[in-house]
């Protein structure tokens, strides 16, 4: 009987610790042959100080790795902050980033066909810690959302917040990886 309750306790904390995920991608839009993309520029992460740094570069080495396509140039998070700076562009780090004007100019300044915008997040509470990010694939002509994702860091045990915190951007890179592998070459 004890190891009856011993069970059940270890189901209840296993999925107890579930977290929604989300994965949107536009399939009209990756199958469209005027959706051809040659640059994208991610922009510096928004959210917890601590990570968005090493995150946004985090996804983007993940994101330069699993592209079929080597002819999709990257813009990295601190070549655009540099613009970024030198054009005194602001963009909102410690909230909800949208796609706004600002965005719109920066892209535009940059030659860029797409926006990556992400955001990082991490809880702990007690023993169990969790991370997570948000990225948005964003077409800067339309400022149409091209692919979203929202993930946790999927592991069952960790040995810090920083170690969930990068593997939900490896996860979150996934799916943005599988979205633009899917444009037209």
């Amino acid at each position: 009987m004890k190891r009856f309750y011993f069970l059940v306790g270890v189901l209840l904390i296993i999925t107890g610790c579930a977290n929604p995920e989300y994965f949107f991608k536009n399939d009209k839009f990756l199958k469209s042959e005027q959706s051809r993309i040659k640059q994208i520029v991610v922009l510096p992460f928004s959210g917890e100080t601590t990570f968005r740094n090493e995150v946004a570069d985090v996804f983007t080495m993940h994101l330069l790795n699993g592209l079929k396509d080597k002819e999709i140039k990257i813009i990295q998070p601190s070549n655009a902050k540099i613009v970024m700076e030198e054009m005194k562009i602001s963009l909102t780090l410690n909230g909800d980033a949208q796609f706004d004007k600002e965005t719109q100019r920066l892209a535009q300044l940059l030659h860029a066909d797409a926006v990556i915008m992400g955001e990082v997040r991490s809880h702990q509470t007690g023993a169990t810690m969790n991370g997570f990010v948000t990225v948005k694939l964003i077409d800067t002509k339309t400022g149409g959302m091209i692919a979203a994702s929202h993930r946790a860091s999927g592991l069952l045990f960790g040995y810090s917040v920083h170690q969930a915190v990068i593997a939900a951007a490896e996860n979150a890179t996934d799916d943005i990886v599988s979205a633009i592998n899917e444009l037209p070459r």
